[in-house]
């Protein structure tokens, strides 16, 4: 199958922005939803998982932008509410913001009319006739709506929100997130709330978790990290189109795994043997973890060479051109020779060669 290409320079941007400053998840699903809507033979059930993907991205965009326009929203709706279990007998209370307040608290914070068009369109979502949630709600065993001019209408006034939402955010990101995300990066133990911080409120995309691994010094942050799941998607080769050029992505996750491999070694270890069972072929990140075994004792740096060496058998990858992984693996040959590890170093060498 052929990779999808986008039909306009529109999508191609909301789906870099979205990779970029939300997820690889938002961007995966407007891919799925640009190449639903461009099918030749829609299915009877297009308008029906457009919606659901539409209501991803929509609730992942304000999932991340919210935390950097709590400002706006914690004055919606706030009221004065009496205390019967407290000496203080008033509180302020701040209910949990509904969608259209979180759009209001956005649009406020990127200055956005409310008279505009993308306003409106973003406004009618919660209640509109095409709000997402009636799209992908069944209305008892009624088929879903076909893909009318209306819907078609909606389609390319939706991709103009994402498109101006994004524009704004991008323009606000670095700062404001990088300053969340400074305040995390000195903390040499994580609590589980920042944990949790990271996870929800802070974007899962390229920018954000590229500056956080890429500053992160402190090696009491990789166990939690490991299980909430931060290593479990590494980005794969990317390969063009026409599949005649390639490019290894850099994942500031592993250049984190090889800064903290001398001080959490075991940890490190386990890991880096996982990646290898997700069938990653990126060969950047295994450049890293072969850094990484180079600072770990060499009883532990001999089972990471030992399922390398089982890598090896069955990869394709053409990374002796491209990538130092070659040289890496001869200091660990000679790391493990001289370590009483001559066994596993032999194996290495004789599959390299």
């Amino acid at each position: 199958m052929q990779p999808y290409q986008f039909s306009d320079s529109r999508k191609n941007r909301i789906h870099y922005r979205l990779n970029a400053l939300v997820g690889r998840g938002a961007a995966a699903f407007y891919r799925d939803a640009c190449l639903l809507m461009e099918m030749e033979r829609p299915l009877e059930s297009t308008t029906h998982l457009v919606g659901h993907l539409l209501r991803e991205i929509e609730g992942s965009l304000r999932d991340v932008i919210e935390p950097i326009s709590q400002p706006e929203i914690s004055d919606i709706n706030s009221k004065l509410v009496k205390c019967p279990s407290c000496k203080h007998k008033w509180h302020i209370e701040k209910p949990k913001p509904s969608h259209k307040d979180q759009i209001l608290a956005i649009l406020n914070k990127f200055s956005i009319n409310l008279e505009s068009n993308i306003a409106k369109v973003w406004l009618s979502l919660p209640r509109g006739k095409y709000a997402l949630h009636k799209l992908t709600h069944r209305d008892s065993l009624v088929i879903p709506p076909p893909i009318d001019e209306g819907f078609k209408d909606f389609w390319q006034e939706i991709q103009a929100v994402f498109d101006i939402v994004l524009e704004k955010f991008e323009m606000i990101f670095a700062a404001e997130i990088r300053d969340s995300l400074d305040t995390l990066l000195v903390q040499a133990n994580p609590s589980s709330g920042d944990i949790e911080n990271l996870s929800s409120s802070i974007p899962n995309s390229s920018f954000a978790l590229g500056y956080f691994f890429e500053n992160l010094k402190h090696p009491e942050w990789l166990q939690p990290l490991h299980n909430k799941g931060f290593f479990n998607n590494p980005p794969d080769v990317e390969i063009d189109a026409e599949g005649k050029t390639f490019r290894f992505p850099v994942w500031q996750q592993s250049r984190y795994l090889r800064r903290v491999a001398s001080d959490k070694p075991e940890e490190v270890l386990e890991i880096g043997i996982q990646l290898f069972d997700r069938d990653c072929k990126n060969i950047l990140i295994y450049q890293d973890l072969a850094e990484a075994a180079l600072r770990m004792p060499s009883e532990l740096a001999a089972r990471w060479v030992e399922r390398a060496t089982q890598w090896l058998k069955v990869s394709q990858s053409p990374f002796s051109v491209h990538t130092r992984l070659p040289e890496i693996f001869g200091k660990l040959i000679n790391y493990l020779s001289s370590t009483n590890q001559v066994d596993v170093a032999i194996n290495l060498a004789r599959e390299l060669l």
